[in-house]
């Protein structure tokens, strides 16, 4: 294990650490700056992580960090882009996340949207699931961990602590995490697989309701975590579905092997406990960011009606805009699609139908006269191109029209080049027939 030395080191915006130009500091962590910095040639912005103070650390644990991060890839967690030394200090160079925390966004006390809350957990549950899958354990889960990348997808951050888990079974472990969202079995120095899932639980709680489940002094926390029952959260949160607490209350039992068989359930279960129920709107909802939760049982498709609006609340600052609005919309969208396209289509019939009767009709008139062939065929041409243009006209339909257009310019453009006037009713009349094809499948098909 490469080894570094110790000493204390102080860094401002303005200077170069390796490559990198530090701009602002972005946060500060048990044993490490965070920076915001600038690659001096190719000018693109990272996050910088120096160690503080290396009196404070084994700085042998920040180089295992680089080295265990740097082999995770995942959408949802931060990549590791470079480790390098300036001097004898240690850096990681990871992705810039410009939206901040989770934690920045929704402090404590505020309540995330619930579409926001589930989108959130598929997330993070995600990216748990494939650190456990590489035999690791992330170890402290919270709100301040979660960074948000340009597009507001949650990208899971700090493996300062995380650890292999098949170095568990010594039960000797250093407390180390953070008290307010630590697994009792974690508090003992016992950490698993699904120390994660509680953690995410107490994150999950402290969103519905706006407060963790246990309050107090670092011994009073631990001593809660250890022993008691967590508030009710259907008392918090009036109108909540009893099986939301449910499925949270598991997530936070006490005994490990009570909880979900993995993080993905605990997602999963989540979520259908809001398509269980829809809440109904009430009146007295004390300490609550909304008034009524709707919870279509179409796929990720959920309402939000808050205090504040008497229709759904919008959120378009982050990736529930999709449970909320585009899907809503885009559903909306494709239902007035269709009914436009059969709108269309119904008026090609008609109109393509008579277009047709009409010309087989006037072409025998025209036979019965004996007219010469030639002024025949413009009166027969005139009319197959000017009835279904009055009949576009008429309805306004903009499709027909330019349909219609388009048909009459390709028959001029192959008649004029073969010099007669026959061959443009003939290409007219396969077109039209085709057209009328289309829009009779097009109909059929219920589009």
């Amino acid at each position: 294990m490469q080894t570094f030395s110790h000493s204390s080191v102080q860094w401002y915006p303005g200077q170069q650490c390796g490559n990198y130009e530090l701009l602002k500091l972005l946060g500060q962590g048990g044993f490490a700056n965070v920076y915001l910095g600038e690659h001096i040639y190719l000018h693109t912005r990272v996050s910088i992580k120096i160690v503080r103070s290396l009196d404070a650390l084994d700085v042998s644990a920040f180089f295992s960090e680089a080295c265990l991060a740097a082999r995770l890839f995942h959408s949802h967690i931060i990549r590791v882009l470079d480790f390098d030394l300036e001097g004898e200090v240690p850096f990681l160079v990871i992705d810039y996340a410009p939206n901040g925390s989770v934690g920045y966004r929704y402090p404590a006390g505020s309540q995330p949207p619930i579409p926001v809350i589930l989108e959130y957990v598929e997330q993070i549950a995600d990216a748990l699931h494939y650190i456990h899958s590489q035999n690791l354990i992330h170890r402290d889960i919270k709100p301040e961990n979660l960074l948000l990348d340009r597009k507001d997808q949650v990208l899971l951050s700090d493996f300062g602590i995380a650890i292999a888990a098949h170095k568990e079974t010594s039960g000797e472990q250093a407390l180390i995490g953070t008290v307010n969202y630590m697994a009792p079995e974690q508090i003992e120095g016992h950490c698993c697989l699904a120390s994660d899932q509680y953690s995410l639980g107490v994150v999950v709680y402290e969103w519905l309701c706006g407060s963790r489940p246990f309050q107090g002094s670092m011994g009073q926390i631990i001593d809660q975590h250890l022993s008691a029952k967590p508030p009710s959260l259907c008392q918090r949160v009036p109108g909540l579905p009893t099986a939301v607490e449910e499925v949270v209350f598991r997530a936070l039992a006490k005994d490990p092997r009570q909880r979900f068989e993995s993080v993905l359930a605990f997602a999963v279960g989540l979520q259908d406990a809001f398509k269980e129920k829809t809440v109904e709107r009430t009146e007295n909802i004390d300490n609550s960011a909304f008034h009524q939760l709707s919870i279509v049982s179409a796929k990720k498709m959920t309402v939000v009606w808050t205090d504040d609006a008497p229709g759904p609340r919008i959120h378009h600052s982050n990736t529930a805009t999709r449970l909320q609005t585009s899907q809503i919309g885009h559903g909306r969208q494709k239902k007035m699609g269709g009914v436009r396209k059969r709108k269309v289509s119904k008026d090609i019939i008609i109109c393509y139908t008579i277009d047709l009767l009409a010309y087989t009709f006037l072409g025998s008139i025209l036979y019965w006269l004996s007219l010469a062939s030639l002024l025949a065929e413009l009166l027969i041409a005139f009319c197959m191109v000017l009835l279904p243009i009055g009949y576009a006209l008429a309805r306004s339909n903009h499709v027909l029209l330019g349909l219609t257009c388009s048909i009459t310019v390709v028959a001029v453009v192959l008649a004029l080049s073969a010099h007669t006037l026959a061959l443009f009713v003939t290409l007219y009349t396969i077109f039209l027939i085709l057209s009328l094809l289309v829009a009779l499948s097009v109909r059929i098909n219920g589009m």
